[in-house]
């Protein structure tokens, strides 16, 4: 995970209107689960947990993951719509297939995502 004093170095989190943007390495999980989806508004289990805190956020209202560190896996944040939340559910995919990754460790790894919030 990415530091709030690394975030400050690096210039993070700046401004684009009253909203925040920040970006920051999320580094993988060590017992990563599929993810499970259910009807909304219920939320997604499963997956990676990405925390606003993180970008240096009271709340996430977007995040948009850029790729791994070894260019092998994309991300998805799974974010309700009109909803700002404290913490959201983090999918890793294969980035040649789109498939879902398996259950298993990702600590070897981090995502790089871009963050929007407040």
């Amino acid at each position: 995970m990415s530091t709030p004093a690394l975030l400050k170095l690096l210039g993070f989190p700046d401004a684009i209107g009253s909203h925040q943007i920040s970006v920051v390495d999320h580094a993988g999980p060590s017992s990563y689960t599929v993810i499970s989806t259910s009807t909304p508004p219920a939320p997604v289990t499963g997956g990676d947990t990405l925390y606003a805190s993180e970008f240096g956020f009271k709340y996430l209202i977007a995040a948009i993951c850029v790729g791994s560190n070894d260019g092998v896996n994309d991300g998805l944040a799974f974010i309700i719509a009109g909803q700002p939340v404290t913490s959201c559910a983090l999918g890793w995919y294969t980035a040649h297939t789109g498939a879902e990754v398996a259950s298993g460790n990702l600590s070897g790894k981090t995502m790089k995502i871009i963050g929007i919030g407040l």
